[in-house]
């Protein structure tokens, strides 16, 4: 309604004078209603008006120095003035336009720069010329120093991520080096253990023929070690290459590298609904033999074990499940079985390096799935793990 027409619900009439100060009240209520300062420029006259909060945010006082446009101006950081007065004179010169919307540092007490976003809307006359901006200045330091924290911590672990990836691939390096110099001096212990056995047997007596059975077996343990070792360090190194693998032909494959104990142990295999999918398969055959192998050697005593593997295609990932009916785990265990030379059991118990699950994960990983196990104690276990069904195959060796 324009100034000095009659409000018809109110029957009365309004002057540009009392519609001048109904438009000042309703900023007062408004300028206590927000956090933000809010500011009515007037353009024409240079005029600053201030809400309440420009002093209790900012520690200015609201009077004569402080309404005038150069007051503003003054308080922009050096750095963003130019910026910040350039994108409002050519919002202002501009009748297309109706508003800016810009961030810069001002000057607070004492001597405080904060970040505040300026969002103020223009008032133009009938020609277009903008005679009034309406807006509000919000404080937007704690986002902008939580950001800068964020990038900061950012880069903190991409230099921690890169030196724990240079980190372990010393280790690899030192595993492999490691495991395959100490393969030759540990093949001379057992050889020359096992001559002195067979020449000097006769003349040896129990305990000391004991003592050669146990140095023998420490030694048979430890290559067995070694190689394990080798075979986690060397995993992951060198080209990956996948191609399309029938999960049911790699599940032959392990059925007859078992097939004396599946016979001797009456062990029942059953699977279903395995698919073919995109991996590599010398490590999907050593990732389900280890599985394979874990159930059979943590059966039940006196019960035919039984294997059930099975897959179904959840969202983008195919999930695997290889259960069985053996003598299970404490589940507060169930993340210290995937690390390596980890073990819930005594080598007389059950012999093992402490490796076959660590390289069941590595797997897992670099196939970009996850691994994991739900089980009790004497009810058995489920080994869970993910692969993509959309990993890309690589065939060549550049690659």
């Amino acid at each position: 309604m324009k100034a000095g027409e009659k409000d018809i619900a109110a029957g009365i009439e309004i002057s540009s004078e009392d519609q001048r100060n109904i438009d000042i009240d309703r900023f007062r209520y408004a300028a206590k209603a927000t956090t933000d300062v809010l500011r009515d420029w007037d353009i024409v006259t240079g005029i600053l008006f201030w809400g309440d909060s420009f002093e209790t945010k900012y520690g200015y006082q609201i009077n004569e120095a402080s309404k005038q446009l150069a007051f503003w101006e003054a308080h922009i950081h050096p750095e963003d003035h130019d910026r910040v007065m350039g994108i409002v004179h050519s919002v202002i010169n501009d009748p297309s336009l109706d508003y800016w919307n810009v961030e810069y540092r001002l000057l607070t007490v004492p001597d405080t720069y904060i970040y505040v976003i300026d969002k103020s809307f223009l008032i133009r006359d009938i020609n277009g010329k903008a005679i009034r901006a309406v807006g509000a200045l919000h404080d937007n330091t704690d986002i902008v120093n939580y950001q800068k924290k964020l990038i900061a911590l950012n880069a903190t672990l991409e230099k921690r991520a890169k030196e724990l990836a240079h980190s372990n691939a010393e280790l690899e390096r030192f595993a492999y080096v490691a495991s395959h110099d100490l393969q030759e001096p540990l093949r001379m212990v057992s050889g020359f253990l096992e001559l002195l056995a067979k020449k000097y047997s006769p003349q040896l007596d129990e305990t000391a023929l004991k003592y050669i059975n146990f140095a023998v077996d420490g030694a048979v343990r430890m290559k067995r070690l070694i190689t394990d070792l080798l075979e986690y360090s060397q995993l992951g190194k060198g080209s990956f290459i996948t191609e399309v693998v029938d999960l049911s032909g790699v599940l032959e494959q392990v059925e007859r590298v078992y097939r004396s104990d599946i016979q001797s142990l009456k062990v029942k295999i059953t699977k279903n609904n395995l698919p073919k999918i995109v991996a590599n398969r010398d490590q999907m055959l050593q990732l389900f033999q280890n599985l394979v192998g874990n159930a059979i050697k943590y059966r039940r005593p006196g019960i035919d074990p039984q294997i059930r593997i099975s897959a179904e295609l959840i969202g983008q990932n195919y999930q695997f499940a290889v259960s069985d009916n053996g003598i299970g785990l404490d589940m507060k265990f169930a993340n210290k079985i995937f690390i390596i030379f980890q073990r819930l059991h005594a080598k007389e118990e059950y012999p093992g390096t402490g490796i076959g699950l660590a390289i069941c994960n590595k797997i897992v990983k670099q196939h970009h799935g996850n691994l994991w196990v739900d089980a009790g104690l004497d009810k058995g276990s489920t080994f869970y793990f993910t692969i993509p069904n959309n990993l890309e195959l690589i065939q060549n060796e550049g690659n």
